[in-house]
């Protein structure tokens, strides 16, 4: 499985680490964020569903902080514990395969437009529209 090497999450860059099982055991996690370095570890040799709930919850853990939401340790780790396994809980339900075909077509649509807006920006294309919102010929 290929892992990106960051993450961008709210303009800065988290750098994803896999690890081995081995340093995984030694420091008794599956994943881990450190927010001084922005560095994101996830253990590589878990299976996939328990891969995704870990990336998620670290993810959500910078989003808590982020946010700079004033929560006990305990309190963030049971949040975030909660959202990230009940979110891949929806997601894994084959009843709600048409939400996941919808995610899907979103987050296509989202990567088109963000390669559309840098096609025009690197070629430094300037589109201007009209007062009906058309786009010029």
């Amino acid at each position: 499985m290929e892992y990106p090497a960051h993450i961008l999450i709210k303009g800065k860059k988290y750098k994803l680490i896999p690890i081995d099982k081995k340093l995984a055991d030694k420091k008794q996690i599956d994943g881990e964020v450190d927010f001084e370095s922005q560095e994101i570890l996830i253990n590589k040799d878990i299976d996939h569903e328990n891969i995704l709930i870990t990336l998620l919850h670290e993810i959500f853990h910078v989003i808590v902080y982020n946010g700079k939401l004033k929560l006990s340790h305990k309190r963030e780790e049971k949040y975030v514990d909660l959202f990230s396994k009940e979110l891949v809980k929806i997601l894994q339900n084959k009843k709600n395969k048409k939400l996941n075909l919808l995610i899907r077509d979103l987050l296509w649509k989202l990567f088109l437009k963000t390669l559309f807006v840098k096609y025009f920006v690197l070629n430094n294309v300037c589109v201007h529209k009209r007062k009906n919102n058309e786009i010029p010929e």
